[in-house]
């Protein structure tokens, strides 16, 4: 299944209600950037019974689909917090830069199913002071300049981030 969010330039913060209908169902969501800049993937649902791993997060470029560009993983119940059925959870993922391009997001099951409705919500700040997947070669490092501050997330533990710069002799 397919769903478009919004250009997010123009609708900021579009929240999508879905489920996984099935344990093997995967929900696919289509987005394109204008700009570049850094995105944040926000789901809200109920706590579960477990805190382990119910959903699988990846973002794919349209260019590649084979490689995430990003996984997360979004847990049953907060540390330290009990199962409460009227209580949901409101989990960010890390931060993800990216180029102006179009996008695909995958959601799926991970180690438990939960066909609980969830809303998600793709929350986008423009900027070209952040990192660019995918930077993960020296052939595809992010151009930075010196002196200004970059946003950049590791978005596993294998995850490189490669940045090249150029000094001026003075």
């Amino acid at each position: 299944i397919f769903f478009h969010i919004a250009i997010l330039s123009y609708l900021p913060n579009v929240s999508v209600k879905n489920n996984l209908e099935q344990s093997n169902d995967i929900n696919w969501y289509k987005f394109t950037l204008n700009k570049s800049g850094t995105v944040v993937f926000n789901m809200k649902y109920p706590k579960q019974g477990y805190s382990s791993s119910y959903w699988e997060l990846k973002v794919y470029s349209a260019n590649d689909g084979d490689s995430p560009l990003m996984t997360e993983y979004y847990y049953g119940m907060k540390s330290g917090n009990s199962a409460d059925a009227n209580q949901k959870i409101n989990y960010d993922s890390k931060t993800l830069g990216l180029d102006a391009g179009t996008y695909y997001l995958k959601i799926g099951r991970d180690t438990y199913f939960s066909s609980d409705d969830y809303d998600l919500t793709l929350k986008f700040t423009e900027t070209e002071l952040c990192e660019k997947e995918p930077n993960d070669y020296y052939g595809s490092a992010t151009q930075i300049t010196v002196n200004n501050p970059y946003i950049g997330s590791l978005s596993d533990s294998y995850d490189i981030d490669w940045y090249k710069f150029t000094l001026n002799k003075s």
